[in-house]
C-alpha cells in the first residue's frame, strides 16, 4: 500500500473503461499506474464512470490500487432514468477522492463526454489540474453506430474539442 502521509501527488484516473480487467484503454492506463506507483509521494485512485459487474468487480484494489465504480450496469435506457442519480453520485465521488493537502490530478481517458463533464467540472472548481488522454477516434464510432445516444454524444464530444482549451491543463 502506498504512503499517504508522504504523498505529495493525489492522481486520479476517470474514464469509461473496464476496470481492472480489460483491453486496451484498460492495459493504457494500469501502464501508466503500475509507472507511477513505484515513487512513494504519490497517491492512485481509479474511478470508472460506469462498466459491466459481468466483466469485473465493481470496486476494490488491483496490485494495492483502490478503485470503484460510480454506477455499474448504467446502460441504455437506464442511463436515461438514472442520469440524475448518477451525476450525483459522480460529484460526490470525486469530492471524497479529493485531498487539500496535496497536488490533485484528474488523469481523464478520452474526450470531455456527456458522461463525464460533471465530473470534470467539478473536479476544475475544487482545484484538481486536468489532463486529458486522447486515444479513440469518436468520429469513426458515430459512423460505424446509428444509435441516437453516439450521435448526440459525438456532437457534444465535437462540441467540446473546440472549448478543450478552457479545461485542459494537459493534453496527450
Amino acid at each position: 500500500m502506498e504512503n499517504q502521509t508522504a504523498a505529495k501527488l493525489n492522481i486520479i484516473f476517470i474514464g469509461n473503461f473496464t476496470y481492472p480487467h480489460g483491453m486496451a484503454g484498460t492495459k493504457r492506463i494500469q501502464h501508466l499506474i503500475d509507472g507511477l506507483k513505484e515513487f512513494d509521494d504519490i497517491n492512485i485512485k481509479v474511478i470508472i464512470l460506469r462498466q459491466s459487474s459481468s466483466e469485473n468487480i465493481t470496486s476494490g484494489y488491483y496490485k494495492n490500487i483502490p478503485y470503484e465504480t460510480v454506477m455499474p450496469d448504467l446502460v441504455r435506457m437506464k442511463f436515461l432514468f438514472l442520469a440524475p442519480v448518477f451525476f450525483i453520485k459522480a460529484k460526490t465521488t470525486i469530492n471524497k477522492a479529493f485531498d487539500s493537502k496535496k497536488k490533485n490530478i484528474l488523469f481523464v481517458y478520452g474526450t470531455p463526454t456527456i458522461d463525464n463533464f460533471i465530473v470534470i467540472r467539478t473536479a476544475r472548481k475544487l482545484g484538481y489540474k486536468i489532463i486529458f488522454d486522447i486515444v479513440e477516434d469518436d468520429d469513426l464510432a458515430a459512423k460505424i453506430t446509428k444509435s441516437y445516444y453516439h450521435m448526440i454524444n459525438n456532437f457534444f464530444i465535437r462540441y467540446m474539442i473546440k472549448q478543450i482549451k478552457n479545461l485542459a491543463d494537459g493534453i496527450v
